[in-house]
């Protein structure tokens, strides 16, 4: 279940820290650094931020994301999963993705390579492939390791 970020806010924050310095927050937040996201306090300016609730109530994931209504764009896509394992994370996180594809003229998120969610994000792909594409860059991001890995944009535009 979806629920505002707001009211979940201390919870999120405190179980990211948990994660912190790991390759986890790296797939999230697409760069090496790890800081804490900005839950914010009012609804405003086309941010969405939602705490994902498992069937007991307890906190599984988060996720945000934001709309430009002017040119009808959902973008900026962020998903990580808290209580690893609850298949309502991946659950949610798709009926979401199904509901903007059906109300937005277009929808974008970035992934990069090694992040679990990737094979996720291919089937809901091929799910959609009429108006779905991904497009890959090759070694665009560079890991604390020096590991280079590709960086994909999934892209669904209704035409």
């Amino acid at each position: 279940m979806l629920k505002p970020a707001i009211c979940y806010k201390e919870a999120i924050e405190n179980a990211l820290k948990e994660y912190f310095y790991s390759d986890d927050m790296m797939f999230y937040q697409g760069c090496v650094n790890s800081y804490l996201i900005q839950i914010e306090d009012c609804g405003e300016n086309g941010i969405y931020q939602y705490a994902v609730l498992g069937a007991n109530g307890k906190l599984a994931g988060y996720i945000d994301y934001r709309i430009d209504y002017y040119s009808s764009c959902a973008y900026n896509f962020g998903a990580f999963s808290i209580d690893r394992g609850n298949p309502i994370m991946g659950k949610e996180l798709f009926n979401l993705l199904e509901k903007l594809i059906h109300d937005m003229h277009r929808v974008e998120f970035r992934a990069v390579s090694g992040n679990p969610a990737v094979k996720g994000y291919d089937r809901f792909l091929e799910r959609h492939k009429d108006i779905g594409t991904k497009h890959v860059f090759r070694d665009a991001f560079r890991d604390l390791k020096g590991d280079y890995h590709d960086t994909y944009l999934y892209e669904f535009v209704r035409i």
